[in-house]
């Protein structure tokens, strides 16, 4: 019945993602300059989007074929790591506009794409023993200083719009952005159960692509938002100006 359950989220979790990672991707963003960065955050939120969708389909795949391969744990920690740089540098960079940047992105990411490509071999049963699990908690251990230094970088930046106050989305309002503070908050709850998960269980767990949907969904909505709020206010100005 769990296997079941799962299934029914994970193929829910997997649609409802990629229909959103089709809006990330083909939603079009008005050519001025303030916007470039809206933009690349936008082009980043469709991949995470996508990933999200391929690690679902893996395990829906598999799922129904009765494979019962030792590897869901290690799927998890690999989508959950890149996911967390992905969203901690969209988040971070609507924060501060000058903080998005593809190649800082990339130097966060060598390490967790060397570490995944390594675990590759569990996957096919030909690294097993100590050796599948010194590169399973080298994964688990540098996932989890990645949470500690993403939340560190997140909140600095936070603090500083909150003092600054000149975020070019915020116009006069100091919350407006306070829903990339929850995601964020989300996000970090989310990372915790995700150790805890890797530690003290080895099994499949309905709790995530059930608490996936809600979340991307809400995401997305902010996300979406966030540049509706802009347009509107552009077009105000330019009423104004006439």
């Amino acid at each position: 019945m769990s296997i079941q359950l799962y299934l029914f989220f994970a193929i829910g979790a997997f649609w409802s993602s990629f229909v959103l990672s089709l809006l990330f991707l083909f939603t079009t963003v008005s050519k001025i300059q303030q916007l470039e960065n809206y933009k690349s955050a936008k082009r980043m939120m469709a991949f995470a989007y996508l990933l999200f969708c391929i690690i679902s389909l893996y395990e829906i795949i598999i799922r129904l074929r009765g494979i019962n391969l030792p590897t869901f744990r290690t799927s998890i920690l690999i989508f959950a790591t890149f996911q967390l740089y992905l969203f901690a540098h969209v988040n971070t960079s609507l924060i501060d506009l000058r903080y998005l940047s593809t190649k800082k992105l990339l130097y966060h990411l060598i390490p967790v794409a060397i570490l995944s490509l390594l675990n590759l071999g569990s996957y096919g049963g030909h690294w097993k023993g100590n050796y599948s699990n010194i590169l399973y908690y080298s994964l688990l251990l540098f996932y989890t200083i990645s949470i500690i230094f993403t939340v560190i970088i997140f909140f600095k930046h936070y603090w500083s719009y909150k003092k600054k106050f000149n975020n070019y989305f915020s116009g006069n309002n100091r919350d407006h952005l306070r829903w990339v503070y929850h995601a964020n908050i989300c996000i970090l709850m989310a990372s915790i159960a995700v150790i805890l998960f890797c530690i003290f269980s080895e099994e499949v767990n309905v709790i995530f692509p059930s608490l996936a949907i809600p979340f991307y969904t809400f995401y997305a909505i902010h996300f979406f938002k966030l540049f509706k709020h802009f347009q509107i206010r552009t077009t105000h100005r330019r009423g104004s100006n006439k």
